[in-house]
């Protein structure tokens, strides 16, 4: 996959498309198969991490390329409004510390979900902001543990490639309306056969069954390493 395959400039106002990682440790062994050109993926969010900056007066709704390359170096600036944000930490065995804050980016009529570096504080809800990062899917167990924002949406496969810094796959998706639901489907199985398993071996190695978590009210989530407690 060349640089110059990398479209120019993606917009929520048209088909543009966007390279977007998928973890490894989301992808199970066996069947069924990885994703491939064509796939229809159903009810997948995506997630953008970088710096948030207040986004100039005069920018529209939108997505463009900050940084081309091969697929796992693109990078993005996506413009919108931003819900309100939750601050969250990572535990790795030595005790919490604050990791970043997490919103929802509203783009256009398209939602994703946006995570920073900085403090729930930071960002004002409701405010226009634009995120620099790359993107990312998001894991299927996030949705309920972490209470995310509603983002879920339809995308399109138009490319996959295969990145030299890992297990990762990067997929090339395009956002779709329901007159392109003839495509063919990829189950959502897919991403979430694995984390099945992880989910519940998390559950004992970290909680041990017996209590812990955060209440339906806390702004902050625990997350150890790629995963995570709710």
């Amino acid at each position: 996959m060349h640089a110059a395959n990398v479209r120019a400039i993606r917009s929520t106002h048209d088909d543009g498309l966007m390279w977007v990682r998928l973890m490894h440790w989301m992808i199970a062994d066996g069947e069924p198969g990885l994703p491939n050109v064509d796939s229809l993926l159903t009810g997948v969010g995506l997630r953008a991490r970088g710096d948030v900056t207040a986004a100039t007066p005069d920018s529209p709704d939108g997505i463009v390329e900050a940084q081309g390359g091969q697929p796992h170096e693109v990078i993005y600036r996506l413009t919108g409004r931003a819900s309100e944000p939750k601050d969250f930490d990572v535990d790795t065995g030595a005790g919490g510390r604050h990791a970043g804050a997490e919103f929802v980016l509203t783009v256009g009529s398209d939602r994703y979900q946006a995570q920073s570096d900085g403090w729930a504080r930071d960002v004002p809800t409701g405010s226009r902001v634009t995120v620099t990062g790359r993107l990312e899917v998001v894991g299927e167990y996030e949705w309920d543990a972490f209470e995310l924002g509603e983002s879920r949406a339809d995308w399109l496969v138009k490319a996959v490639a295969t990145p030299p810094d890992g297990d990762d796959i990067m997929l090339d998706l395009v956002g779709v309306s329901s007159r392109f639901r003839f495509a063919r489907r990829c189950p959502r199985r897919f991403l979430v056969a694995r984390l099945v398993g992880l989910s519940s071996r998390l559950r004992s190695w970290v909680w041990g069954r017996g209590g812990g978590g955060r209440s339906a009210r806390s702004s902050t989530a625990r997350r150890i390493g790629p995963f995570a407690l709710g």
